[in-house]
């Protein structure tokens, strides 16, 4: 579980991409775990004496949820070299993983509900943790416990030698005790901020890729709200063609989640050329939906620009739902806008 947890962490780009061209090259139908058969091949392939038991060995020893496969995440995690897994700042993040008040310790407790609460974890796995957490019941796990269980455990993994040489080379006093930003420089990559930027002209200027309704599917996220807030920052109408892409072809009006949504309605209200009937029945329905004051405030003052009377109706027919203060915020930029 918290193996799983630095191996996300983990910042060795170069070293990351060879991985991912190992995996890719191994999961030979890109369904994201490699079976027995394709292990199989690719030894094969290699012309490499292996048998049946030697793959179900390979298997076992890196299929942790219990799935019959390697998944991605089982792969990077035991290909990924455990001294540059085990950093001070690495530990210090996996700690704050659980102690997420920043109380300074953690319960067994915490443990056991994040270990419930992860679906990557099997049943068999999660029952076995957990009736072993439980015999601590009554006890608090602080910072100093938790290191010293990855350094006890860094000893059983790589042997004394090994690991007293990693141990050596962290300076827990800069780490833990002293002021400051840690110890470290990162070496942080622009390459998808840079991609989405490049969208963003294509967009305005209708060359998107035919495939761009792909690539925008496969984005996370924060890349798909990157991508809206950038046209959103511009002072630039959205044409017919633009506000098509946004509302049908990418379904943004009723796809996706509320981060999404909200930046498209965001989007169409300030920008668009036009606003059809169906984008407005759309955004009454996420008005409706959700009442949180971040989507709230904003969307009913772009709403208001554009039609007072349905905003205000909008407004009326919804507002028993909404927190007392949004109520009373709302009406007073509905009066400011006046």
């Amino acid at each position: 579980m918290v193996l799983t947890y630095l191996s996300y962490r983990f910042s060795d780009n170069k070293l990351l991409n060879e991985l991912n061209q190992l995996y890719n090259k191994l999961d030979k139908n890109t369904d994201y775990k490699i079976t027995k058969a394709e292990l199989y091949k690719a030894y094969k392939e290699t012309k490499i004496p292996i048998t049946a038991k030697d793959i179900d060995d390979i298997i076992n020893s890196m299929d942790f949820n219990s799935n019959g496969d390697i998944d991605y995440e089982e792969f990077i995690r035991m290909c990924i070299p455990k001294e540059k897994l085990f950093t001070e700042e690495n530990l210090k993040s996996a700690f704050l993983m659980f102690d997420k008040e920043k109380k300074g310790f953690i319960t067994p407790q915490k443990i056991i509900d994040f270990i419930e609460s992860t679906k990557h974890i099997s049943e068999n796995l999660k029952a076995q943790i957990t009736n072993e957490i439980i015999d601590l019941a009554d006890e608090i796990i602080d910072y100093e416990d938790f290191r010293d269980f990855f350094i006890e455990t860094l000893y059983k993994e790589l042997g004394d030698a090994k690991a007293k040489f990693i141990l050596d080379q962290v300076d827990w006093v800069k780490w833990i005790e002293a002021p400051g930003k840690p110890p470290l420089d990162n070496d942080f990559s622009n390459k998808y901020a840079t991609e989405v930027d490049n969208a963003v002209e294509n967009f305005y200027n209708n060359t998107l890729p035919n495939n761009f309704k792909e690539t925008f599917t496969k984005w996370h996220t924060l890349l798909k709200q990157y991508f809206l807030r950038t046209i959103r920052a511009t002072d630039k109408e959205l044409d017919n063609t633009q506000l098509n892409l946004l509302s049908n072809e990418l379904n943004l009006k009723e796809g996706y989640n509320a981060e999404i949504n909200f930046e498209y309605f965001m989007n169409v209200l300030i920008h668009g050329k036009i606003i059809e009937d169906d984008v407005k029945e759309a955004l009454i329905a996420f008005l409706g939906k959700f009442g949180r004051m971040k989507y709230l405030r904003p969307l009913y003052t772009a709403f208001y620009k554009r039609d007072k009377e349905l905003s205000r109706s909008t407004f009326e027919k919804y507002k028993s739902s909404y927190h007392p203060i949004a109520q009373r915020l709302i009406v007073l930029d509905f009066r400011n806008l006046d």
